[in-house]
C-alpha cells in the first residue's frame, strides 16, 4: 500500500525529472541544467531513505523498552494506516503514561504523514532552524513508577 509519504516522494521525483525532459528537448537546455536536476532527484531519494532508517531506529528503540500492553496492541492494529486514529492513539498513550508506545504510534503516523509536526515532536524530534528536524540527543527512558 502506498502511503502519502511515498506518494509525495514519487510526486517530487516526477516533478523534478519533468524539467529534465523539457530541457533535453529544447535547444536552450544544457548539460549543466540536466546534471543539476539529476542531483536534486538523488538528494530527494537519499533524504527519503535516511528518514525511513531513522523511523526504523526510533521504532526499534521504543519496542525494546515497551512493556507488553495488549490494549495498545489492539488499538494499534485497529488504527491501521488511518492518520486520525493513530493521532488519537498517541494522545491515549500520553494520557496513560506509555511513552514507548506513544513513540511507536507517532512513528507509524509519520510514515503516513511525515509533515505532521506534532507527531514528530511525540516521536522524539526537535526543530532545528538550521537543518530542520533532528532527533533529540537524549534517549527514551521509561520510568518504572507511574507518574502522579
Amino acid at each position: 500500500m502506498l502511503t502519502r509519504w511515498l506518494i509525495a516522494i514519487v510526486a517530487a521525483i516526477v516533478a523534478a525529472s519533468a524539467p529534465c525532459a523539457v530541457l533535453a528537448q529544447e535547444k536552450g537546455g544544457s548539460k549543466d541544467d540536466l546534471d543539476w536536476a539529476s542531483a536534486r532527484i538523488e538528494e530527494l531519494e537519499t533524504l527519503a531513505g535516511r528518514e525511513a532508517r531513522e523511523f526504523d531506529e526510533i521504532e526499534a528503540e521504543a519496542k525494546a523498552l515497551a512493556k507488553p500492553f495488549p490494549e495498545f496492541d489492539s488499538q494499534l492494529r485497529a488504527a491501521g494506516s488511518k492518520d486520525d486514529r493513530l493521532w488519537e492513539l498517541v494522545g491515549w498513550c500520553r494520557s496513560n503514561g506509555l511513552p514507548a508506545q506513544e513513540r511507536i504510534a507517532a512513528v507509524r503516523l509519520l510514515r503516513i504523514d511525515p509533515g505532521f509536526s506534532l507527531a514528530r515532536i511525540a516521536a522524539g524530534f526537535a526543530r532545528d532552524a538550521r537543518v530542520g528536524w533532528k532527533r533529540k540527543p537524549e534517549p527514551l527512558v521509561v520510568s518504572k513508577e507511574k507518574p502522579v
